[in-house]
């Protein structure tokens, strides 16, 4: 299953950061003309690609296969709710999202200091773990109430998709 979810993810991964750079290079300009003779035609950023491929292959499939499918039951058998709240207030804010900036300081050589802050900077001015909880609060609940465990790396995957455009998308954002 492992090799599996590191597959599934990692691709989804890859291709959910290449519609967020083809969303963002499709943006209207200062004039307000999108993909007008105006627009600059922005290279597409490969290296930014490889990080949600480690990312998504490493930890959205291959950790979080072990986290949900083995982990979470032997800690909270069936418990939904205790899942819940560990996967929300704990394992997001210190493990998921860090996680995704870690891989990205890796790729782009930056120091585990500088990551930390781009991570902090993105929680407090862009909405960062707000915007996760709002998609994956409900989304948990279904995973762990209705979602059956063989399939529960692929949902995620899924959902997961729009998420990390969204990811890619704060994470890649101009910092003050």
């Amino acid at each position: 299953p492992y090799y599996s979810a590191f597959s599934i993810a990692a691709f989804k991964g890859g291709l959910a950061d290449v519609v967020a750079q083809r969303s963002e290079s499709s943006e209207p300009d200062a004039a307000g003309k999108a993909g007008g003779k105006d627009t600059v035609k922005v290279a597409h950023d490969y290296r930014r690609s490889l990080v949600f491929v480690i990312y998504g292959g490493l930890y959205q499939g291959m950790a979080l296969e072990l986290l949900y499918n083995n982990l979470f039951n032997d800690w909270f058998g069936e418990n939904i709710l205790a899942k819940i709240i560990f996967n929300q207030l704990v394992l997001t804010p210190f493990v998921t999202l860090p996680a995704a900036y870690l891989a990205k300081g890796i790729v782009f050589g930056k120091t585990l200091s500088d990551v930390m802050k781009d991570y902090y900077y993105d929680v407090k001015e862009n909405g960062l773990l707000t915007a996760f909880w709002k998609l994956w609060t409900p989304v948990n609940l279904l995973l762990f109430s209705v979602i059956p465990p063989h399939f529960r790396v692929a949902f995620c995957a899924l959902v997961s998709f729009v998420w990390t455009i969204i990811l890619s998308r704060i994470s890649n954002s101009d910092k003050v």
